[in-house]
């Protein structure tokens, strides 16, 4: 009896790791953030099911338990120091359940431990891991398919229209896994496995039929993805590998001249592209224009360098544990550089492995992910007693993979896919560093099973339920805030409200009261709805009630997380944009508190005060802004405005001598500053000048006739649109209608 469940309990296990390596096709429409919350709770799921049949397996039968190796203690050692991290982090909660947008933080990593200990201990022998192997390059042939269908048009790209995504709805996901996989069939080619497609082939030739096409297609949707990172890390992997087998291999001298023919090619490859970068063949590629774009003074770089200062800036507060998983956003606002205008303004990853874990867990945590690189390589190159665990070309592909993903994760950040591999692969080396473990015959449990097994399955329940059907139950209610329940009018007044916003309160606190890593995410969608609902202009039933519980819902978020400047300018938007311009006030002036240095927060603050008619007030913001960056032409522009605004008219001239000419009169910041302070005859002149630059723009001839009418020049207004008409004749009809109005005397 105990042998039969000892059989079930393996098998059930052996299933769920066969199940992983598909996951990455579940995109999960009906959930908010379907692309990411689908494959979280699926790998969560068959995880924890997973570590319940091995917990029994592994309490009564020890050849299922890790045995000693520097690679199991290196990343037990990470785990353990990240939970410390965690727990005494910036903001615990959040580094414990992350949010529905990463599905990462501690519960995540504690799933991928697990995941990497059951692989290392259940698939023990190499008939097992060649199976396993295999069925991943299956689930990798799918998303080829997936991709030459968005490729072709058949399917939509959901990231931009030209770099893929697939599945994964985001191409550097897509791009890190083709990554890997070009690598393990390139591994499989070189060793003595076969493929799923020739059982027990061994012979390179044979192999080659399958693995050289594959290679090159996995590589083809890697370079559709146009992901830079991937695509560096590709080309250094190759020539780590290559260079590796040229210098150690002794047995096999036509592999070390393939090897060297790698070299050749891809050096002739980098070389002959930097000689046609700047060709109109390249520039008008949008996936050439993205490599031929790499530079030191590229935007992107830039930005990165700065974002590497920041966070180490927020090292030097933090330097032992750092500041907790998914809080690099304390560090971004309180260290914001000026610098970063024209990027994201809420940044939650630094986009460099070696920044993103030395802020989430300070030194302890990045030597501790260091040292499991460190750990694989040793377990690869390393000998017992004489003997080597992998051949020379084995050990160089590895090598490789390993070299490819670290320079991939400097310039990006890693996701649960990437994690899944390259825990996959930590597993396979560390399973063959340490030899097979084959069950022996007639093996009696140690423990009973009676006792072990009912409690296991109680805990597997309760945890499925905590981490899993809570969140899910709160995600599919947060779909169902977001949607209509009610007919909308005729004008479709709002996509969410048609007049009734009962049944989407009723199903935003019932997410609240989940108390899940859903709330954070639920109280900013329900400010959004409160927001549509004020200035709709229809009678909406319940709008009281749900404006009354979105201000007390972030009021609490803004209590649980003090520090978080993001909330304090959500709440401040919702109050200037509403008319409340008094609490706005007070709203943003805590979040600049928090983040000094970021322009858009002044901004915000001129504009609360400009709406209340204090502009020499909001002057003062907008001139901190500026001051803060004058490079950024935005600050300099709103600068100005807000100049016009408090009417100093010297200051103005002042602000905008060093700008060119044509971003001055394109600029609709002056023009609306103008018109509102009665300044007509320099709206006009803007506008007449825009035209001037742009003739054939409609647009700008249509905006002066609209100027000509602030001054009742009605003869000169219909002339710009009879000019617009003739540009366009198809807008001479509504033109028509348009002159009709104005000789009326009427404005249209």
């Amino acid at each position: 009896m105990m042998r039969t469940l000892q059989t079930y309990l393996k098998y059930i296990v052996l299933t769920g790791i066969f199940i992983i390596p598909f996951i990455h096709l579940i995109v999960a429409n009906s959930y908010f953030f379907p692309f990411i919350t689908g494959k979280g709770f699926a790998f969560r799921i068959i995880v924890e099911i997973i570590f319940g049949a091995w917990a029994i397996l592994a309490l009564t039968h020890p050849h299922y338990r890790p045995k000693k190796s520097w690679i199991m203690w290196s990343i037990l050692a990470f785990i353990a120091i990240i939970t410390l991290a965690d727990i005494f982090g910036a903001n615990p909660y959040k580094s414990i359940w992350s949010n529905y947008e990463r599905m990462e933080g501690l519960i995540t990593l504690l799933h991928l431990g697990a995941y990497f200990v059951i692989a290392a201990t259940v698939l023990s022998t190499e008939r097992l891991w060649n199976w396993f192997w295999n069925t991943s390059l299956a689930a990798s042939v799918i998303i080829i398919f997936y991709s030459f269908f968005q490729i072709f048009g058949l399917i939509t790209i959901n990231q931009s229209s030209t770099r893929l995504d697939a599945t994964f709805g985001n191409a550097t996901y897509l791009a890190v896994y083709m990554l890997f996989h070009v690598f393990i069939t390139a591994y499989l080619v070189i060793s003595k496995r076969y493929f799923l497609f020739m059982p027990h082939v061994n012979k390179l030739k044979s192999k080659l039929i399958v693995g050289i096409p594959l290679i090159l297609l996995q590589a083809i949707i890697l370079y559709k993805t146009a992901t830079r990172g991937a695509m560096l890390g590709l080309i250094a992997g190759i020539l780590c590998a290559s260079v590796l087998i040229v210098i150690f291999e002794r047995r096999r001298p036509r592999l070390k001249r393939v090897a060297l023919g790698f070299i050749g090619a891809v050096l002739i490859v980098i070389v002959g592209f930097l000689a046609v970068r700047q060709t109109s063949f390249v520039q008008n590629s949008p996936v050439l224009v993205r490599f031929a774009s790499i530079s030191i003074n590229d935007k992107t770089t830039i930005s990165r360098f700065i974002l590497a200062r920041m966070a180490f800036e927020g090292f030097k507060e933090r330097p032992i544990l750092g500041w907790g998983q998914e809080n690099f956003n304390y560090v971004f606002n309180k260290y914001y550089d000026p610098g970063l205008y024209g990027q994201e303004q809420w940044f939650d990853r630094t986009h460099n492995v070696i920044t993103d874990w030395l802020i989430a867990g300070g030194a302890l945590g990045l030597l501790a992910y260091l040292s499991f690189y460190a750990s694989l390589l040793w377990g690869i190159w390393r000998k017992h007693r004489g003997e080597e665990y992998f051949t020379i070309p084995e050990k160089s592909i590895l090598t490789g993979l390993l070299l490819a993903y670290f320079i991939h994760n400097l310039f990006v950040f890693d996701n649960l896919i990437s994690y899944i591999l390259f825990l996959g692969v930590a597993a396979y080396v560390y399973r063959r560093s340490i030899g097979e473990v084959e069950i022996r015959a007639g093996e009696r449990p140690q423990v009973s099973n009676r006792f072990i097994a009912p409690v296991a399955l109680i805990a597997t329940i309760l945890l499925i339920y905590t981490v899993n059907a809570k969140p899910i139950k709160a995600n599919t209610a947060l779909i169902q805030a977001l949607q209509t329940h009610v007919p909308v009018d005729q004008n479709n007044q709002s996509l969410v409200y048609g007049g009734d916003a009962t049944k989407n309160l009723e199903f935003f606190k019932k997410v609240i009261e989940y108390k899940t890593l859903a709330t954070p995410e639920a109280r900013e969608q329900l400010l959004t709805a409160a927001e549509r609902v004020i200035t709709s202009q229809q009678a909406i039933t319940s709008r009281d009630e749900l404006v009354q519980y979105a201000v007390g819902q972030m009021q609490e978020q803004i209590k649980e997380t003090p520090d978080d400047a993001r909330y304090y300018v959500l709440f401040g938007s919702f109050f200037n944009r509403i008319g409340q311009p008094q609490l706005a006030i007070q709203q943003f002036t805590e979040a600049q508190k928090l983040s000094p240095g970021k322009q858009t927060i002044l901004f915000e603050l001129a504009s609360a005060y400009a709406n209340m008619e204090q502009y020499t007030e909001a002057e003062k913001f907008m001139k901190q802004a500026f001051d803060l960056e004058p490079n950024y032409e935005q600050a300099r522009m709103l600068y100005a405005a807000s100049a016009i605004y408090a009417k100093h008219d010297a200051l103005v001239t002042e602000i905008l001598k060093p700008l060119p000419r044509k971003t001055v009169v394109n600029s609709d910041q002056l023009i609306q500053a103008y018109y509102r302070t009665g300044q007509t005859k320099k709206v006009i002149d803007l506008l007449k000048e825009r035209v001037a630059l742009s003739p054939n723009d409609i647009q700008n001839h249509i905006s002066l006739a609209a100027g000509y009418l602030l001054i009742e020049d009605r003869k000169n207004a219909v002339a710009e649109l009879n000019k617009a008409a003739e540009i366009q004749p198809a807008f001479r009809a509504q033109a028509d209608e348009y002159i009709k109005e104005i000789e009326a005397g009427r404005n249209p």
